[in-house]
């Protein structure tokens, strides 16, 4: 973890080193281990450190090659140095040197193909004097944050942070509304743009090269195949695969200059870093930290927890986190993100954070995600509906669910699109012959199935609408996103696009699990999470490691066959099978996984209940310009209920517009 920038002055062609130090004063909190600047005529790099590796402690950056014309400044973390060593033909002292000299000289032996040779999270940018270029590079998944801003007119500018670029005289603080628009609406695939008109994201993957004679230029050197599919001679050679590249996702996160923290929430994915991370090291002391609930006692994990305490030695922490809410501390969190962040259970983590923090622990490995990159594997059960499969289709959601209701639900989400799709075509054959196959097998009426999936979707939207509150008294997500917005201030055409984007996604059912997986893994919302990740630890001078992300790992996930995820109602299989003898069996055969939903609608609706109504009772509703005004006094309404909670929807709907009305308050920016 470290803080980067770096300006291009087009304008003037000189670059004033007290330019480059206040960017950098933006980001002490990332280098509380000193920083450095370098600068020559028009250019200038930056760099502030935290010290996290024991190469990092001899590392100063930015750092320039022997003949002094080519300048790198990164926050890196490179994994695979022994083969980049061998690679590269490095011997001796060099092989002390920091991961910033590792880049460099893969650069000038690779040029612009560097990247494809690295391991690791890394966020960097190389000056090239001879070719008079600037290269810019973000690793495969987006651990680490990069932003820039780009006007031909007057210059280049890159961050780890926007606040950084913020204070450059022509980079405006102008919001952009279509962003904000997208994150009231809970769309999250754009992977460049920010809250922030002159200020874009380097997506993950990406590399970028700026030039005065050709501008700037991006470029893709890694993506996923999700044609790419793997099969081995037996179960057991998938499980040894999966070990052992989980094994060395997690000890390349270990290199560490002290104490290691994990994250452990008692769940499979963070219990498994934690096991194995206890495996590689068994005589490291390992420091865990864990949220317990008091108040909510259905989010309390403490008996998976301790099942894994029990089962080696470890440095337990407890963080008691329903005393917090997602809109508590707020003045401290928005003084390190720079936009409202959508993570509802994100105030989870930064107990957790402060608990390391005060441990003296700089390198805290976490489980995050790992459904994600193993995935559930439901999306068979698309796979399974999508080819007519029914029989199989049935068995697995009859072994996935617990009684009839859990099989109606599982059928209705991954069964019922398949089957509605076919209405929609005017296939009226085909749906009957499915319909009454589907009938047969599962607790579902042949009558139910014509209603609910043949002539529902040929109702427009707002009778489709009617029809789920007549049936159930509630109304959809998307209903209630809309509801945030105010239609009259928003651009009609511009979110007529979103919405019928929004809506074409929610037609067009994944055909296989691979598809699934693979849309999973490149949504832009990873990314989005990892900076908010990224931000809450670098607050406490922390590096989050994310093993399940290690790239290795994620193309050989995607790769397996379906049944290595699910089967028998068995999700995440070959991680279970994997982890056999290494995890204790009270967490390795968990069925269950605990939902932080309660956690959230406590700690908004009663921890933080003075906070929300003071928000949605200011005068900054009107100041705002896109959020929806007469929207208001329904949630104050729908809060003054007798047990004054809100359901799942509501509850979204009301974080949404508390945490963006927050932001804009305590940040003083407004929408309009």
């Amino acid at each position: 973890m470290s803080g980067i920038v770096g300006f291009w002055d087009f304008e003037r062609g000189e670059v004033k080193p007290w330019q480059l130090r206040a960017m950098l004063d933006r980001l002490k909190h990332r280098g509380p281990d000193g920083s450095d600047i370098w600068w020559n005529k028009g250019v200038g790099l930056g760099h502030c450190a935290l010290w996290t590796t024991p190469e990092s402690l001899h590392e100063v950056m930015p750092l320039r090659d022997p003949s002094g014309q080519v300048v790198i400044t990164a926050d890196a973390r490179i994994d695979n140095r022994e083969e980049l060593y061998s690679l590269l033909g490095l011997t001796g002292s060099e092989r002390e040197k920091g991961d910033g000299y590792v880049i460099l000289q893969a650069y000038l032996r690779w040029g612009s193909r560097c990247p494809e040779y690295l391991l690791g999270d890394f966020a960097f940018a190389i000056w090239d004097e001879p070719q008079q270029q600037l290269f810019c590079v973000r690793d495969h998944m987006g651990i680490k944050p990069f932003y820039y801003s780009y006007k031909p007119e007057f210059g280049f500018a890159i961050a780890s942070e926007i606040k950084s670029l913020l204070i450059l005289p022509w980079v405006t603080d102008h919001l952009n509304e279509e962003r904000i628009t997208d994150y009231l609406l809970g769309e999250f695939e754009d992977q460049e743009h920010t809250f922030f008109q002159d200020v874009c994201r380097l997506p993950p993957a990406t590399s970028m090269l700026i030039n005065v004679r050709t501008g700037l230029r991006q470029a893709t050197y890694w993506r996923l195949d999700p044609e790419q599919k793997l099969n081995l001679p037996s179960d057991s050679d998938y499980v040894d695969t999966f070990h052992n590249l989980f094994q060395a996702a997690v000890a390349c996160r270990l290199r560490s200059t002290g104490p290691i923290g994990s994250h452990l929430s008692g769940g499979l994915d963070s219990s498994s870093v934690t096991c194995m991370a206890k495996k590689i090291q068994p005589e490291t002391e390992l420091h865990t930290f864990s949220n317990v609930f008091e108040s909510v006692q259905e989010c309390d994990e403490r008996t998976y927890i301790q099942a894994v305490l029990e089962a080696g030695e470890y440095t337990p922490h407890f963080v008691v986190a329903d005393q917090l809410g997602p809109l508590s501390e707020s003045e401290s969190i928005y003084s390190f993100h720079d936009q409202a962040y959508y993570g509802p259970t994100h105030f989870l983590v930064w107990g957790l954070n402060r608990a390391a923090q005060q441990t003296g622990i700089r390198v805290v490995l976490d489980g995050f995600d790992g459904d994600t990159v193993l995935s559930h594997g439901t999306g068979w059960l698309h796979e399974l509906a999508h080819q007519g499969e029914w029989e199989h289709f049935a068995t697995e959601i009859s072994a996935l669910a617990s009684g009839s209701q859990g099989q109606r639900q599982l059928f209705q989400t991954f069964g019922a699109p398949h089957l509605q799709k076919r209405a929609q075509q005017r296939d009226w054959q085909g749906f009957l012959n499915h319909a009454q196959h589907i009938s047969k097998l599962l607790p579902v009426s042949l009558v139910g199935l014509w209603l609910r999936y043949g002539l529902k979707p040929l109702l427009p939207d707002f009778a489709k609408e009617k029809w789920l509150y007549w049936r159930t008294g509630k109304h959809s997500d998307y209903w209630w996103n809309l509801q945030l917005l105010d239609s009259s201030r928003v651009n009609n055409k511009s979110l007529d696009q979103r919405l019928a984007k929004l809506r074409q996604k929610e037609a067009l059912p994944p055909i296989s699990e691979r598809q699934q997986h693979a849309c999973t893994l490149t949504t832009g919302l990873i990314p989005s999470m990892m900076e908010i990740i990224d931000l809450s630890a670098a607050a406490c001078y922390i590096e989050a490691r994310h093993p399940f992300f290690d790239r290795r790992l994620v193309e050989f996930c995607l790769a397996l066959p379906p049944q290595q995820k699910l089967n028998q109602g068995w999700t995440r299989r070959i991680l279970r099978r994997s982890m056999y003898g290494i995890l204790p069996e009270k967490v390795r055969l968990r069925h269950s996984k605990s939902n932080m939903e309660p956690s959230f609608t406590y700690g908004l609706c009663q921890v933080n209940r003075k906070e929300l109504v003071e928000i949605l009772t200011s005068k900054v509703i009107e100041q705002h310009g896109l959020v929806n005004p007469s929207f208001i006094p329904t949630l104050l309404n729908i809060l003054r209920r007798k047990d004054g909670s809100l359901n799942p929807p509501e509850t979204l709907a009301a974080w949404k517009i508390s945490n963006l009305l927050t932001w804009q308050k305590i940040s003083g920016r407004r929408c309009i």
